[in-house]
C-alpha cells in the first residue's frame, strides 16, 4: 500500500513538472509570437513607406507605369459541364 502511495505521489510530481514545463513553454511561445507580430507590423510600415517613396519619385520623374492588370482566375481542374 505504501509503495502505491509513493508511486502515485511520484506520478503527481511528474505531472506537475510536465504541467509547469508546458506552461513555461506556452508563455515563451506567446512572448515570441507577440515579438514576431510587432516585428511584422514594423516591416509592413517600412514597406508601405518605401512604396510611397517609389511612387512619389516615379511621379516626379514622369515615369509611366502600366496600370495593374486584373488577375485571371485559373483552376487546375477541367471545367464541369452539365448536360
Amino acid at each position: 500500500m505504501a509503495e502505491q502511495i509513493r508511486l502515485s505521489v511520484g506520478v503527481g510530481d511528474d505531472a506537475q513538472t510536465l504541467a509547469r514545463d508546458a506552461e513555461e513553454s506556452l508563455y515563451r511561445l506567446q512572448h515570441d509570437f507577440e515579438s514576431q507580430r510587432s516585428e511584422m507590423q514594423s516591416l509592413r510600415q517600412s514597406h508601405d513607406a518605401y512604396r510611397t517613396q517609389v511612387r512619389d519619385l516615379s511621379q516626379k520623374l514622369g515615369a509611366q507605369r502600366p496600370p495593374p492588370q486584373k488577375k485571371q482566375k485559373t483552376s487546375r481542374y477541367a471545367p464541369v459541364t452539365t448536360p
